[in-house]
């Protein structure tokens, strides 16, 4: 199945009161058979300017907050009826960094989560979408200094909508 949509992302820096960034695009959303939760590909508008063609890639899924106990609810009730994922996780690659007036969100790979909502009159509607980018941070590993690493910081970029066509 290929479902349609507009996406509909605003980058914003560090600074709460900078305008922020439009960036908008088609896309369509692939669902690869036979996984479950539900997941694909999406295929992205040729002229867009800043989504890489490739490595695009949707997942359906459990509240990621949620407590493990609280997460075995929904495969409990899977197996009456199909399960219902109320949140939708998306991975996106810039190919080039997009210029924001109080900084730039870096080229790279940007990740996103947002709400299912389904209305009668609009479809299916991602809403509440919040984008994210994981920044690398360097840390020391012991106490003597002699080895150190490398954790990713999850910093909020913006927000994103995507909506029927």
């Amino acid at each position: 199945e290929v479902i349609r949509r507009r996406l509909a992302m605003q980058f914003t820096g560090p600074n709460p009161n900078a305008p922020p960034v439009e960036v908008t695009c088609k896309v369509k959303f692939v669902e690869d058979e036979g996984y479950e939760p539900p997941q694909g590909p999406i295929e992205i508008d040729p002229n867009s300017k800043y989504l890489s063609q490739q490595l695009a890639l949707w997942k359906l899924g459990e509240d990621p907050e949620a407590e493990l106990f609280d997460k075995a609810g929904f495969w409990i009730w899977g197996i009456f009826e199909e399960p219902k994922y109320p949140y939708f996780f998306t991975q996106f690659e810039l190919t080039q960094e997009i210029p924001l007036s109080d900084g730039v969100i870096p080229a790279g790979f940007i990740y996103g989560q947002a709400d299912i909502t389904r209305d009668p009159e609009r479809g299916v509607v991602l809403e509440n979408g919040v984008l994210s980018y994981r920044e690398p941070v360097k840390i020391q590993a012991d106490a003597f200094g002699l080895s150190d690493g490398i954790l990713a910081e999850i910093r909020p970029i913006g927000k994103f909508v995507c909506r029927p066509v």
